[in-house]
């Protein structure tokens, strides 16, 4: 049990960006994870392990991911791909991509698990007990206000309490269409209309004041955004 809290801990630290080998042996299945740092020694785990360790982490069971069983690793004779959602921190949850593919060798398998690449528009927090999802398209900016996270849409506003602005913060600029204008409020530069002075202006004509202090920077951020995106 410590060395699954260890590896549980690594875990988190390391959002899943992990790669390992898998061995078959009579209806058993050993998972052998490998850590990128070689003062840590890798770590083994049993199928039902691997399942006590992110029973409570996967979030989004997509297509399968934490229902293989050892028949379905022994079936698998190309390269197999499981999209699943995992909570990496408290309330955080992010999508990931493990591929299984085989080695050549017969009950060994090659695996590698990471975060996906942040092309998608859809931003996951699991709040009371549920997923709940934000399309980044409808979103024009992020504040913080009466103790919770507020993300401003169009024609709402949605508060947050069971989230700190840093973590949220930490999701949202991940995407490159975000900036942030002061210390809790992050702009989506595609639903900006113009900058007028020091002032953003948002497409629902809305204004977001920027710090005197960084005016420049972030009107270069956004020039550069504009022009690459065109």
């Amino acid at each position: 049990m410590k060395n699954v809290e260890n590896f549980y801990d690594r875990l988190v630290k390391s959002l899943f960006l992990l790669a390992g080998e898998i061995f078959l042996n009579e209806g058993n299945t050993s998972i052998h994870f490998y850590d990128a740092r070689s003062d840590l020694k890798p770590e083994v785990l049993s199928l039902e392990g691997l399942k006590e360790l992110l029973s409570d982490k996967i979030t989004t069971d997509l297509n399968g991911i934490s229902k293989l069983t050892y028949s379905d690793f022994a079936a698998i004779n190309s390269a197999k791909t499981f999209l699943f959602c995992a909570q990496t921190r408290p309330k955080i949850v992010r999508r990931y991509t493990a591929v299984i593919y085989p080695s050549g060798e017969k009950n060994r398998l090659y695996f590698t698990v990471r975060e996906t690449d942040n092309t998608e528009n859809i931003i996951t927090f699991q709040l009371k007990k549920s997923s709940v999802n934000f399309n980044i398209n409808d979103i024009l900016y992020i504040g913080y206000g009466n103790h919770c996270v507020q993300i401003h849409k169009a024609d709402e506003c949605i508060s947050m309490f069971s989230i700190s602005f840093p973590d949220a913060a930490d999701v949202f600029l991940k995407h490159k269409n975000f900036v942030r204008s002061y210390k809790n409020c992050l702009v989506n530069m595609d639903k900006v209309k113009c900058i007028e002075n020091d002032l953003f202006v948002m497409t629902n004509n809305e204004v977001i004041s920027i710090p005197k202090r960084r005016l420049k920077e972030i009107k270069n951020i956004y020039k550069e955004y504009v022009i690459l995106k065109n």
